[in-house]
């Protein structure tokens, strides 16, 4: 029986939430043993058939492939393994919750921005810093910005202008509710000192940018030089 027939069997025949939670823990560590035990005895297998001279011209890692290709499950599982290692090695991490929420897809070159350095990473994000510390990444269809409103709210400016460069297909302001009410205020400080109103596609957030009064809205941003360089 297959640990999915299983998991499917707990979903249908185990009612209680918190025993069916149970009942998945324990099938997901039973599925993590076997497999351990499976690459241990792939291990085994290797080193037996290594000890062959004639066998030695093969690495380790071809030699799986080759077994893989035979229908070995511990070989799949190796190969599995390796893969989703190298996905992570390769991903940019983690930023920040504070997100501009962009089109999927939506790329642009890197913009230069007064203060800020940039580089593109492996995975195609564009990570921008300051004094050698990441402040935003660009991943195309999410801008993600630590600390927004330190230093007069630069990081969230500098975002602001990101957003303005794409398509503007989506333009949504995404995480913590405190971020999305500052957030939206100072769209409205951002629109009034450009030439262009930049709109967010989200109704509720655009409406509330239009509604925005000036008591609403927290201390100015001061936008004496553009982060934007010429």
């Amino acid at each position: 029986m297959t640990f999915r027939f299983r998991r499917a069997h707990v979903c249908v025949a185990v009612r209680d939430p918190l025993l069916r939670k149970l009942a998945y823990h324990v099938l997901a560590f039973e599925r993590e043993k076997a497999m351990a035990e499976l690459r241990l005895k792939l291990k085994e297998e290797w080193e037996n058939w290594y000890r062959s001279p004639e066998n030695r011209r093969l690495s380790y890692r071809v030699w799986v492939e080759q077994q893989a290709l035979k229908g070995d499950k511990a070989a799949i599982s190796q190969l599995r393994g390796w893969a989703y290692q190298a996905k992570r090695d390769e991903r940019t991490a983690y930023l920040s919750d504070t997100v501009i929420e962009c089109a999927v897809s939506d790329d642009i070159a890197p913009v230069e921005l007064k203060g800020y350095t940039h580089h593109i990473h492996r995975d195609g994000a564009i990570v921008y810093k300051k004094e050698g510390i990441t402040q935003m990444i660009d991943r195309g269809e999410t801008i993600e910005m630590a600390r927004p409103f330190e230093n007069e709210g630069d990081n969230m400016v500098a975002g602001l202008h990101l957003a303005e460069q794409k398509s503007g297909e989506k333009r949504v302001f995404s995480g913590p509710r405190e971020y999305v009410e500052k957030a939206c205020s100072l769209v409205r400080d951002f629109n009034e000192m450009g030439q262009t109103a930049l709109r967010l596609t989200d109704p509720i957030q655009q409406k509330r940018v239009c509604e925005m009064r000036s008591q609403d809205k927290p201390a100015p941003i001061v936008f004496d030089s553009p982060n934007l360089t010429p």
